[in-house]
């Protein structure tokens, strides 16, 4: 599966796969230096639900999904239109 960037910042990346049963999953990861560890999340959408959720904090998931919510459904629409394209 290929990720497609969508957003970095503050070694913080949001990506995406392809769609895949009209779906396509968010990717999240950002380095947390207290635990040595990095940060992830997957988050379908359009489902609007999490597959899995490592490291974040409530409020730190309450942040990122404010861009999520406005680079989804971007990232949604360009990857129906690219199936349609290829089909």
């Amino acid at each position: 599966m290929k990720h497609n960037p969508m957003m970095k910042r503050d070694n913080f990346i949001l990506t995406y796969s392809d769609i895949k049963d009209n779906s396509i999953k968010i990717y999240s990861e950002s380095w947390c230096e207290s635990k040595n560890d990095f940060n992830s999340f997957i988050y379908l959408y359009p489902e609007d639900k999490f597959l899995e959720i490592k490291g974040y904090s409530k409020a730190e998931i309450e942040i990122i999904m404010q861009d999520v919510r406005k680079l989804a459904p971007i990232a949604y629409e360009y990857e129906k239109n690219k199936e349609y394209e290829y089909a």
